[in-house]
Parts: structure tokens; C-alpha cells; sequence
């Protein structure tokens, strides 16, 4: 494991029209011990021409043997980091300004006991009249975030930089059991274990559209989360009050049909 450096994660497919914005968005970062691994899920488009043109050797470009999920080629991609720290960028998503891993890396090196650092994050909507906006509008909680994510969940993977130390069962850290939901799996895992710490500025942008798999496939999601609350309820992962806290933000997701 390289000490100091930080393993960038993009997985993509047929992300020809935003891939560029997001690679850029990391070759523009003042702190420069990084690798770019981009896990390609067997596009068909000219995403990998994209990619290639770039001339960098901190951009480690991996083709995948067969098209599997997001968080099956999540986990493939994670078996080829060598850094210390692990971050995420969709291949859709872009970085806000140059500061980010800097400003991140400080923050988490600040205290060792600290598993992942995040920061507020805009949302940009695609063919929507919609303003962007910054979420969550409130400062952000640190130390033991669980209960405050069971009461509302305003966390963007593409936020936070992760300790890999921190992170059990590494490079398998998500369930593939779930299609839609592992983001939310894994993080509520880890909050209810680990510390996290918090930056109140907005350091990446989640690009919100109509033709993404996360808004196509909401109610699966919101299917997928329920049977997991119910599952963990089971487990005594949480206890009855923090189960029907989890239902009604559900419930207000079905309402507004965003998640």
C-alpha cells in the first residue's frame, strides 16, 4: 500500500458524453499522488478511445471481461487500488475546484481513528428546469454518524475519501446482493462502526438524470431498501425505533420519487 497516495474510482459504461468532464476534473487537483483506476464495464460507445487519449500514467484504464453490476465491477476495480486512501468519481460526476483531495486528505489525516471524511455535494439536473442545489442545506455531523443517517440519509459516495485500513473485508465492501442499493448498504455499515469526519463545503457535483440507472430503477431501490430494514431489524443491526425511522424516509421517498 502506497503511504499518502490516493486510489481515484471511476466505473463506467457508455460514458462517452460526460467521461472527459470527469477525468479532467482530477488532472486539475493541486495534490498530485493519485491513480485514476477506471474499471470499463464493456461500453460499446467511444468511451475507452476517450480514455486512452489521455497520456498519463496515474490513469490506469481496466477493461471487463463480461458486463456484470455496478457493484460487482465496484469490487473488481477495488482489487487494483495500491493507495492508502480510496475516493469515488462516477463517470458522470465531476469535482467542484482543485482543492478537493487536498482538502479531504488533510481533514482525515487529522485524526488516524477517522474511517472517511465527506463533504456537502451539489445536485445538477439533466433536461430539468430545476436549479442546482447544495446537499444537505445543514452543517454535516461527525464521529459516529449513524443515527443521524438513519434519520435522514444526505450521503454522496462521490463525497468522501475512505481509509482503506478502516474499510473490513476490503476489496469486497459491497453487497452484490443488491443492485441499486449497495452504496447505502456499505456506508451504513461502516458509520455505526467508525468515525467519520465532515468538511461543510460542496467538493463534488452529482449529475441527476433522467436516463440514469439509479432514477430509472428508484422503485426497485426503494423495494431493495425496505427488505434490507426489515433484514437488518431481524439481525438486530438497529432496534424498532430506528427501523421506523428508516420507513418513514422511505415513505417520503416514494412520495417525492427522488432519491
Amino acid at each position: 500500500m502506497n503511504k499518502e497516495k490516493i486510489s481515484i474510482l471511476m466505473n463506467c459504461f457508455n460514458s462517452e458524453r460526460f467521461v472527459a468532464e470527469a477525468i479532467e476534473s482530477v488532472l486539475r487537483q493541486i495534490y498530485k499522488n493519485w491513480e485514476l483506476i477506471i474499471w470499463d464495464n464493456q461500453s460499446s460507445d467511444n468511451t475507452a478511445k476517450i480514455i486512452k487519449a489521455y497520456n498519463d500514467h496515474r490513469i490506469k484504464y481496466f477493461l471487463a471481461a463480461k458486463h456484470t453490476s455496478l457493484h460487482v465491477a465496484r469490487n473488481l476495480a477495488l482489487s487494483k487500488t495500491t493507495g492508502e486512501y480510496l475516493t469515488f468519481l462516477d463517470s458522470d460526476d465531476y469535482w467542484n475546484n482543485e482543492f478537493r483531495l487536498k482538502l479531504l486528505l488533510d481533514k482525515i489525516k487529522e485524526n488516524e481513528n477517522l474511517a472517511c471524511v465527506y463533504s456537502k455535494f451539489i445536485i445538477k439536473y439533466e433536461s430539468s428546469i430545476l436549479p442546482k442545489r447544495v446537499v444537505p442545506k445543514k452543517d454535516l455531523p461527525s464521529g459516529i454518524i449513524f443515527d443521524n443517517l438513519i434519520e435522514k440519509y444526505n450521503f454522496g459516495i462521490g463525497s468522501a475519501i475512505f481509509r482503506i485500513n478502516k474499510l473490513d473485508n476490503f476489496p469486497n465492501i459491497f453487497n452484490t446482493e443488491f443492485d441499486y442499493m449497495s452504496d447505502f448498504d456499505f456506508i451504513m455499515r461502516l458509520s455505526k462502526i467508525r468515525k467519520f469526519g465532515s468538511i461543510n463545503l460542496p467538493l463534488f457535483t452529482y449529475r441527476k438524470r433522467k436516463d440514469s440507472m439509479s432514477t430509472l430503477n428508484i422503485n426497485s431501490t426503494i423495494l431493495q431498501m425496505e427488505k434490507w430494514a426489515l433484514n437488518m431489524l431481524k439481525k438486530q443491526f438497529f432496534n424498532e425505533i430506528q427501523y421506523q425511522r428508516i420507513i418513514v424516509h422511505l415513505n417520503h421517498l416514494k412520495s417525492k420519487k427522488e432519491v
